[in-house]
């Protein structure tokens, strides 16, 4: 994806760039109705999984990034009929797989944020825009809470699968917590 940038040094950049074009590369051969750019998304949002990349491009994962990332930018007072609407997908009549791959959106879109923030690299965006949406939510919010929220969706994504609790219960929390750390 162009809007991509803050690569890492080398080895590690020949690393990322290696696994990502080749993730890229996989996805468009397997899901060949998948656009390139939702290609490169899917494979830098995979962090270097091969089945989080196709599983991200079968469930539509760029779409629910940009939903998710949307949600994000109304925070602390996001619409609260598209917020449960948006939540709906992840209850007893989803697709079973989608919550894992929000979770795994939230909580890594959480970490850049963060990271970006600690060590001054800033934010890498997937997309025009989602840059400002983080910059703004870690300016607003403390380091410590939005690591502790970071630790929240990891511990609780686990509990979840294991206890089978209400996944869409679990994502409205998730977004009254980040709300709170804006109030």
């Amino acid at each position: 994806c162009s809007t991509l940038r803050s690569v890492p040094p080398f080895p590690q950049a020949a690393i990322a760039q290696r696994s990502t074009s080749h993730l890229e590369h996989l996805i468009t051969n397997q899901r060949t109705s998948i656009a390139p750019e939702e290609a490169a998304a899917a494979a830098f949002l995979a962090d270097g999984s091969t089945q989080t990349a196709l599983t991200l491009a079968e469930l539509g994962g760029f779409d629910l990034y940009r939903e998710m990332v949307s949600l994000l930018d109304g925070l602390p007072l996001p619409d609260i009929e598209i917020l449960h609407r948006f939540a709906d997908r992840f209850g007893p009549r989803g697709d079973p797989k989608s919550f894992q791959v929000f979770s795994l959106l939230l909580s890594n879109w959480v970490h850049r944020a963060v990271r970006g923030r600690i060590d001054g690299t800033g934010f890498v965006p997937v997309f025009a825009g989602e840059d400002a949406v983080a910059v703004r939510l870690t300016e607003r919010a403390a380091i410590e809470p939005m690591l502790g929220l970071w630790e929240k969706i990891g511990h609780e994504t686990r509990l979840a699968e294991q206890l089978n609790l209400d996944k869409k219960q679990i994502v409205l929390d998730w977004f009254a917590d980040m709300g709170d750390l804006l109030a």
